[in-house]
């Protein structure tokens, strides 16, 4: 969802809740193919989907490992939702960079996240790792809850030696849900198609990290 700011911080979450998920997270092999994304501005990250509204077919066969980290995340994922009384969770991600990756610049664009706030949560990061919007910087610090503006042009960046990863929800108003087409509504509620993996989001030339660091409240 557009916003007239690049983010802003909504709140934070005690590190006794975020701890255990952090175990869980450094536990993960986020080099395995397992883990991959398909999107073509996103593909040098790593991705486990929740089982919300959207998703694709294939991303929701979870091996116990990963079953164990997103049942973990539900406490956090509780602590959001504080904030979104009367939201719906239609899209959720753990999403990770790896060190020495970075996102393309890219726009969000499909329908849902026209309307959905775009909620983010570092679990880990280092101070290597960059949020970039157009040529700004930013430093996203971990147990803080973020709302991202991702209809502007947007991307990341892992320069550090750990690994990046977030919670990353989509919310959505219940009442525009509820006054959706009913058969809109269906094919929300289904898997998303390959063409919705593959072509999401409109893709620029990457950033690669330059520009001018920024702070923003």
């Amino acid at each position: 969802m557009w916003i007239p700011c690049d983010y802003k911080q909504l709140g934070t979450i005690d590190k006794s809740i975020t701890d255990p998920v952090r175990e869980l997270i450094n536990s993960i092999n986020w080099s395995s193919n397992d883990y991959n994304r398909y999107e073509l501005p996103l593909k040098s990250g790593k991705l486990i989907v929740f089982p919300y509204l959207i998703y694709h077919a294939n991303q929701v066969s979870y091996s116990d490992p990963q079953r164990r980290l997103l049942e973990a995340f539900d406490p956090v994922v509780d602590e959001v939702m504080k904030l979104f009384q009367g939201y719906i969770k239609v899209r959720g991600e753990i999403a990770t960079l790896l060190p020495n990756t970075s996102l393309e610049s890219h726009f969000d664009n499909q329908w849902f996240h026209q309307h959905c706030r775009r909620i983010h949560v570092p679990i880990t990061t280092n101070n290597q790792c960059q949020q970039i919007f157009e040529d700004r910087i930013y430093h996203l610090e971990e147990n803080k809850i973020y709302e991202i503006n991702n209809r502007n042009l947007h991307s990341a960046s892992n320069f550090g030696t750990t690994d990046r990863t977030h919670l990353i929800l989509d919310l959505l108003d219940e009442t525009i849900y509820n006054s959706i087409d009913r058969n809109k509504k269906k094919l929300i509620e289904k898997s998303v198609p390959e063409t919705y993996q593959k072509n999401e989001r409109k893709v620029y030339k990457p950033i690669h990290g330059l520009g001018k660091k920024n702070s923003q409240s």
